[in-house]
């Protein structure tokens, strides 16, 4: 069961997986992108069957955290400071999640109708 919008995921994944499978640059790149896309995706958007796949792909995209100075001021975003350090087959194995995530969701929504 879900409290959130599944179908507003789905529309953001399928948008994502473009932004991913047409955009310009290295997978960095494209995840990137992909998430100017993704970021307004909530947990609760997704059924308890697929939050675990969406909280991995979070935390691969955010696992070095943001880079901060020292007086505590973010000069560079966690996603950004991820993906500048990830090698290509890490986001190659994000990106290839986020597919499979987008469409275990429309075969959820499907099984709904």
């Amino acid at each position: 069961m879900t409290s959130g919008d599944p179908g507003y995921a789905h529309q953001k994944l399928a948008l994502a997986v473009h932004a991913l499978a047409v955009g310009a640059g290295d997978v960095r790149s494209r995840l990137r992108n992909a998430f100017l896309i993704l970021h307004v995706i909530h947990e609760r958007d997704f059924p308890d069957s697929l939050k675990d796949k969406w909280r991995w792909i979070k935390s691969q995209v955010t696992r070095f955290g943001p880079r901060k100075d020292e007086s505590g001021h973010i000069y560079v975003g966690s996603i950004d400071n991820t993906l500048g350090r990830i090698k290509n087959s890490t986001g190659t194995k994000i990106a290839a999640a986020i597919y499979t995530l987008e469409g275990d969701l429309e075969g959820y929504l499907k099984d709904l109708q």
